[in-house]
Order: structure tokens, then sequence, then C-alpha cells
């Protein structure tokens, strides 16, 4: 989880790209995303007001209400003022260049390894999709239960879940039990 961190305060965030890479990277970090999700989010499902995010899953189709935190709010504030185009488009992150518009279902993963190899980091995974594990072990780390993660993350099973969590192995001696030791009896 610290690496995370370390890769989200290394993106330059002075320049329009920094600031629409930054977003998009915190908001996997902050609420597990799917990459198609990022790419799919419009102005529409920022609820200033309501201090929400709400979406349609992409891969699921099913809705999710998550709350705008302050830091995830200060991104998009910064990126939508200082980062976006001027556009018609209704999609909320936009290409940095020509022509303008959406951006490819492959972006995110592009930004996330073009931004891992610029930090110097050990990362292990070359996929924007690593950080969407490292958020729900962060969330299981915390306490939070496998069906809460399971549901933000839009699992349909806590099965599903389980399989993200399968490298948690500090977690799993974390709750294991002590094998009885057979007493020898003469």
């Amino acid at each position: 989880w610290e690496t995370v961190g370390q890769l989200l305060l290394s993106i330059d965030r002075t320049t329009a790209p920094g600031r629409r890479d930054y977003a998009m990277l915190l908001l996997i970090a902050t609420y597990g995303l799917r990459n198609s999700d990022i790419v799919a989010l419009t102005l529409e499902d920022i609820q200033w007001r309501g201090e929400t995010l709400q979406l349609t899953q992409h891969k699921t189709g099913q809705p999710l209400v998550l709350p705008l935190t302050n830091a995830v709010g200060t991104a998009l504030l910064a990126y939508l003022r200082h980062g976006r185009p001027p556009s018609t488009c209704r999609q909320l992150f936009l290409r940095a260049r020509a022509p303008m518009g959406p951006l490819a279902r492959t972006a995110v993963t592009d930004v996330f390894q073009a931004w891992a190899r610029r930090s110097g980091l050990a990362i292990p995974f070359q996929g924007a999709h690593c950080l969407r594990h490292s958020y729900a072990l962060h969330l299981l780390h915390q306490g939070v239960s496998l069906k809460a993660i399971g549901d933000v993350r839009g699992h349909p099973t806590v099965e599903r879940t389980c399989g993200y969590l399968r490298l948690s192995f500090q977690a799993l001696r974390d709750v294991a039990l002590p094998v009885p030791r057979e007493e020898n009896q003469a």
C-alpha cells in the first residue's frame, strides 16, 4: 500500500496530462474502480453537491454510489480547471493530444505503465489492475469484511473477492489457529 502512495506522489501534477493521470490513478487507488469504469466516467457522474460519485459499473452493469473524498474531489477539480481541454464530450477524461476525444480502453494501462517506469519503484505488476488489487488488500488489512470489499468491487460472490486476496499471506497468518500437538501416551 505504501508503494501505491509513492507511485501517486511521483506523478507530475504541474502538467495537464499529469493532473489527468493523477486523478485517474487516484480513483482506482481510492475506490478500486476498473479501467473500463475510469474511461467511461462522465461529467454527470460527479455529484458535487451530494459529494458522491455515481456510476454504472461497465463490467457488471450494477450501479455504484461512492462518497467523493476530499482528495479525489480536489484532484478532479484540478484536472477540470487546469487540465481538461475544452470539449463538448461528456466523458470526464479526454486524450491529452489531438485528436481530442474520449480515451481508448487501453489508456489507463498505458498511463499506469508510463508512471510506474518513471517512478523507479519496484512494481511487480505492469497494469493498473494492480492498484485495484492493492485497494482490496488494503481494505482487508483495515478490517473491512469480504462482503463489503466484494460489493464495492462489483463482485457477485465472496469467492470471487477471495481470488483477489490470495496473495495476502500475512492476513492468513493473523487468523490461523495453532496446530494441536499430539501427546505421547505411554
